[in-house]
């Protein structure tokens, strides 16, 4: 789940998709009501982050200056790079390394003990492992999600807007696809460690003597709202970061789209902190040592 900060020029909403969790344990009772666990296990985190909002002619991302080829004339000469984005959208991934800490309680009854209940309330310890983000296409070639233009400052003229026609030669125009002409990075570990707030509630079916089967509900909700996840200057970075210069020279043989670095929301400014959440199905294999 992502927290935004103020955005200028688009609507920013999250949409929460499904993960998975993973673990094994260890519990040890000292009465036939109450125990303690502990464990270790792997979970999944996903999330679909949306800037809402059509491309925006005064608002665009100002990548710099580049040189490149006029093309009304052929002669060398500099352009400002600009991108502009509509209904932006972003998936996020997180993988965490769990340790939980657990105080346990389950009774059973009827008259061979077959059935009962259980509850749980603790924290687990999450040890980051890997973060990932991924671009999302328009589904349609008219649904253009990235353009990409240059303004030409001595013709006070620009190039491959929202609005105008593409410029093969130089990469200018829409795309639906942006995730095929933009640089980006994936798997960049930039969350920190992380203490969630555990709790489960459910029944217990006996399939014999020694092994038990547990059905239930479980939420988790982190207690640590993690800020500056990528350095403490993260305000500062930018969305889109321009190509090199040599790269840039060379507009006029290569698509100047492919040299524009993606850099994701969430190391920037428009994710203001991030909060792990988590709730769904939990069936357990309990094994009686």
């Amino acid at each position: 789940m992502y927290d935004f900060a103020e955005i200028n020029f688009a609507i920013p909403t999250y949409d929460l998709k499904l993960g998975w969790q993973t673990s094994a344990s260890y519990s040890y009772y000292f009465t036939e009501l109450w125990g303690v666990s502990t464990g270790l296990g792997v979970s999944q985190y996903r999330s679909q982050c949306k800037l809402n909002g059509a491309f925006q002619e005064n608002a665009p991302f100002i990548l710099g200056n580049y040189a490149g080829v006029d093309p009304f004339d052929g002669h060398a000469t500099y352009y400002e790079l600009r991108v502009r984005t509509r209904d932006w959208e972003e998936q996020q991934k997180g993988y965490f390394l769990e340790i939980p800490l657990m105080a346990n309680f389950h009774a059973k009854f009827g008259a061979n003990e077959r059935w009962g209940l259980f509850a749980n309330l603790g924290c687990k310890f999450q040890l980051p492992l890997k973060v990932e983000y991924q671009i999302i296409d328009g589904e349609h070639a008219s649904d253009y999600k990235l353009n990409v233009s240059g303004y030409y400052a001595e013709r006070n003229l620009e190039l491959g807007g929202p609005h105008s026609p593409g410029v093969g030669l130089s990469g200018f125009g829409s795309t639906h696809n942006p995730s095929e002409v933009l640089t980006y990075e994936h798997g960049r570990n930039n969350i920190k460690f992380n203490i969630s707030m555990v709790s489960e509630l459910g029944f217990l079916f006996s399939l014999c003597k020694r092994i038990d089967v547990a059905l239930g509900y479980f939420v988790d909700c982190s207690l640590l709202q993690q800020r500056g996840i990528l350095k403490e200057d993260t305000n500062e970075t930018p969305l889109f970061v321009g190509p090199d210069s040599n790269y840039a020279a060379l507009a006029q043989d290569y698509n100047i789209a492919n040299g524009i670095t993606y850099t994701s929301m969430i190391k920037n400014k428009y994710i203001d902190k991030v909060t792990t959440i988590s709730s769904g199905i939990k069936m357990e294999l309990r094994v009686k040592l």
